[in-house]
């Protein structure tokens, strides 16, 4: 039961009690936080400005869009360049590679990079290096369709049909370190303006 102090020399006794429980109950939220992956940093850029992942240092050049049509249904597309700015220097791997996280020279979704909406709305893409290939090349494209990545196949063109308008200001970049060193950011996201 709770009792209640009224004197005043009773009231440090109890503050006394009650310190270490709030520490406790402090380090279990953070350990629960720590857990869940609350520690993570992510770090808004703006596009041209230099970014640091891994052992690579780039930037969103960027960003343009056009409508598609495929099988009959248009398509919103959007065309991301991005710029090495030490693509000389040796790597264990390539650039597309880095960002890609599975098999080298395939072109799938990249799992570290999304282009993602103003409601959370992901949607997938790929990387191609747009000269000297991917050992090379110092420019690469990201083409993001706007169809949600978490589409059913069954209904894809439904679902392009509602981003038509979509607009480049209304998105962003959102891509993950695979390689995080230092105090470089778990991920970044740059709005394309």
């Amino acid at each position: 039961m709770w009792r209640s102090f009224s004197s005043v020399e009773a009231r440090p006794a109890a503050a006394t009690l009650l310190l270490p429980s709030a520490f406790v109950m402090v380090g279990c939220v953070l350990a629960a936080c720590a857990m869940a992956g609350c520690g993570t940093t992510q770090r808004e850029f703006a596009m041209r400005q230099p970014i640091e992942m891994g052992p690579w240092t780039f930037e969103v050049q960027s960003a343009t869009e056009r409508r598609e049509s495929s099988g009959g249904q248009q398509i919103k597309m959007v065309s991301i360049e991005l710029k090495l700015h030490n693509y000389r220097e040796r790597h264990a791997k390539p650039f597309d590679e880095f960002l890609n996280g599975h098999s080298p020279g395939s072109i799938m979704a990249f799992p570290n990079m999304k282009l993602e909406d103003e409601a959370g709305t992901r949607f997938d893409g790929w990387l191609v290096p747009l000269s000297g290939g991917n050992l090379r090349s110092e420019t690469w494209r990201a083409e993001f369709p706007l169809v949600p990545s978490s589409a059913p196949d069954d209904n894809t063109a439904e679902r392009a049909a509602m981003y038509l308008d979509t607009r480049l200001p209304d998105l962003r970049v959102v891509i993950d370190n695979p390689d995080r060193r230092g105090d470089q950011p778990d991920s970044v996201a740059v709005r394309l303006r």
